[in-house]
């Protein structure tokens, strides 16, 4: 199998017309050029150069067709690379599920099924999913001061409580950290960060926590335990009386590295297309952090 720079050789001088041009195109020395063509004609088993006198060399009938014919190699093997490119996976690691529930449309109509999310309560392990290059992008819960990451405020959330109706702290009008002392919550696991979150700020409360999300669901309408619920969404579970909750407020953000500028793009995009549809909300966003 002949070597595709070979090819690339023959048809930059077919191209350019001189040795020299053709190394001056391809950013290599006019004796590398001279080293190619003779590599290639040995390869083949047939001469492509007249070489005249005074070291003038041009293609012979044969060079031209062979260059003609490269040269629709060479776009068949970039078009290839490019199909083999749009297969790659597209992965966004997120730490909560509401800004994958938020983007997942905008994401599929961009990359369609080759993007997927994974969710991860653990920042540091998404950074280091994103620097590897394993992630496209991540969603954090708070800004990131790296000179090699360009980051965006995506959305805020905030939970509340859903309090059984025959519950004591059904009389509150708010609850405060301090009203979950000694009580006993259920947390469904699989909320990303929100759930080393909450386990920090209410030390002192007894979680039931639940993997299974019919389980949970379950669990829930039966109305023995509180359990938190973003705004962000409509509980529908008509056994529990939502009431505001102290200090559980999250802000997101939106991180690539700096140099993909695909990326870039895509969360520049985003974000202000969120901003344009949510103008007369006074939705807030902040300006790009980045070094």
């Amino acid at each position: 199998m002949i070597d595709l720079r070979l090819w690339e050789v023959l048809v930059a001088f077919d191209q350019e017309g001189t040795l020299q041009k053709a190394a001056d195109f391809l950013h290599i020395s006019q004796p590398a050029i001279s080293q190619s063509l003779r590599r290639l004609e040995s390869e083949l088993g047939v001469p492509l150069c007249i070489r005249a006198h005074r070291n003038r060399v041009v293609l012979n009938e044969t060079g031209l067709q062979a260059a003609k014919e490269a040269r629709a190699l060479l776009e068949k093997a970039q078009q290839l690379e490019d199909q083999i490119r749009t297969l790659q996976t597209i992965q966004i690691g997120t730490c909560a599920p509401l800004p994958e529930w938020q983007l997942e449309k905008t994401i599929r109509h961009q990359f369609g099924s080759r993007a997927h999310f994974v969710l991860k309560d653990d920042p540091e392990e998404l950074l280091e999913d994103l620097k590897s290059g394993q992630d496209f992008l991540v969603i954090l819960g708070n800004p990131v001061d790296n000179p090699d990451l360009y980051g965006h405020y995506l959305t805020t959330e905030t939970l509340d409580l859903a309090v059984p109706q025959n519950h004591p702290l059904a009389a509150k009008e708010k609850i405060l950290l301090k009203d979950l002392a000694g009580q006993n919550l259920l947390l469904y696991k699989k909320i990303g960060c929100w759930n080393r979150l909450v386990q920090e700020k209410l030390p002192n409360t007894h979680f039931l926590s639940i993997d299974n999300r019919p389980t949970f669901t379950s669990a829930a309408i039966l109305g023995a335990f509180p359990y938190f619920i973003s705004q962000s969404f409509v509980d529908t579970n008509p056994t529990v009386t939502a009431r505001p909750l102290e200090g559980m407020q999250m802000d997101f953000y939106l991180v690539c590295l700096k140099d993909n500028i695909q990326a870039r793009h895509l969360i520049q995009n985003i974000c202000q297309n969120k901003q344009d549809k949510e103008l007369f909300d006074f939705f807030r966003v902040d300006q790009p952090f980045e070094s």
